[in-house]
């Protein structure tokens, strides 16, 4: 399984596993089932209104990873 991660600040990280649970910088986990119902709570939302870690784990499910690589 792959596992994706942004850095926020040092040594804080968003990760998205390969089962597309989101694991935020405190470790909780918000399971993929969570994130596409927070994600339809967003639907038709311009990108710049949609939490941080939504744009991420969306980016990710979307094989748009490589948009976050600097």
């Amino acid at each position: 399984m792959k596992s994706y991660k942004i850095e926020l600040a040092p040594n804080k990280f968003y990760t998205v596993d390969g089962e597309l649970n989101l694991i935020l910088p405190d470790g909780k986990v918000i399971s993929k089932e969570d994130m596409l119902e927070i994600a339809d709570q967003y639907k038709g939302a311009n990108r710049i209104y949609k939490p941080f870690a939504l744009l991420f784990w969306t980016d990710v499910k979307n094989g748009q990873y490589k948009n976050w690589i600097s």
